[in-house]
């Protein structure tokens, strides 16, 4: 009889392993790194813009204090000249494909602040608008930090189509909540400082210097730091500004990494019971019950886990 194996039939193919599937805390442990990197990547300024707006806003101050100056501290001529490069800041704007009721606001406001000072005869009037709406944003910004709805929130919330999820996520609501603090103290408080003094003082080139370095310079500026302690007050594992995450998923996610050490705590019972059966225990419910209970115990004070215990507790007895 010979001992060469019979061969396989042609038509047949070995069986393939399947590879075990990865889980899913493994699969999270992976695309954390990866979701943080992502995170930090996406800056606050690359969000919300408005340099331009800014830069078109600064303009029309800077004309009427020429204007003032050149007409020997006229105001009409310095109204004239902020009215006039406003209205051709708001044509350029439309061109370019800005919102008509955004170039009107502006325009309106140019206008307000021209009235005011011819109204006042005191050039540094033209600036009471600049002064007074910074003092009304300190106090809205201040407010929503205090009724737990921050303005960035809202703002950031709204430019990426969240509406109100944003605020589900405790710590995306808390990250917000400080990085707001940085528009409080870091722009409205500082420019109601600096504007509060030129103005009391009636130092009207002074004001349009500071309206001028106080607008771009200091918004970019506030962005990049209110961005910087927003994803600093951020979790490491959190997947970004764009990923709310709710108590409810959150606590989804923290069930679903469980039953590996469920089914990692139960083998030992497992085990017990097995060997229990083996040794011949054929005590009553309540007694195993109790010695279920009394390997749970040992499992988790044993440095050993599993593999501490030597044999089942029915037979030792």
């Amino acid at each position: 009889m010979s001992d060469t194996p019979p061969h396989e039939p042609p038509g047949e193919v070995p069986p393939r392993r399947e590879q075990a599937p990865h889980t899913d805390a493994a699969e999270r442990s992976e695309q954390a790194p990866q979701r943080g990197t992502d995170r930090r990547r996406e800056s606050l300024a690359s969000l919300l813009g408005g340099r331009k707006g800014a830069i078109d806003a600064s303009l029309p101050p800077v004309a009427f204090v020429v204007g003032w100056l050149v007409s020997g501290s006229s105001i009409g001529w310095g109204a004239a000249a902020a009215i006039a490069l406003s209205v051709v800041i708001g044509c350029f704007r439309l061109a370019r494909g800005d919102k008509v009721r955004a170039v009107l606001i502006s325009l309106a406001a140019v206008v307000l602040a021209a009235l005011i000072a011819l109204r006042t005869g005191r050039a540094q009037d033209f600036f009471l608008i600049q002064l007074l709406s910074n003092v009304a944003s300190a106090l809205a910004w201040a407010v929503s930090i205090a009724i737990r709805w921050p303005l960035l929130g809202v703002v950031v919330g709204t430019v990426l189509g969240q509406k109100t999820r944003w605020r589900s996520d405790p710590d995306l609501l808390r990250a917000y909540s400080r990085a707001s603090w940085v528009w409080v103290f870091g722009q409205y408080t500082l420019r109601i400082a600096v504007f509060g003094v030129l103005w009391w003082a009636g130092e009207v080139v002074a004001l349009g210097v500071a309206r001028t370095v106080l607008s771009w310079p200091l918004v970019a500026l506030t962005v990049g730091v209110s961005g910087w302690v927003l994803h600093r007050s951020l979790p490491a594992e959190h997947p970004g500004l764009r990923h709310p995450v709710p108590p409810a998923a959150r606590e989804a996610g923290a069930s679903d990494g469980d039953p590996a050490d469920g089914e990692s705590s139960d083998a030992p019972g497992q085990s017990h019971k097995e060997s229990g059966r083996s040794c011949g225990d054929t005590g009553t419910s309540t007694e195993a019950t109790e010695g279920r209970a009394a390997d749970a115990i040992d499992s988790d004070a044993s440095p050993g886990g599993t593999n501490a215990r030597s044999a089942p507790p029915g037979c030792d007895r």
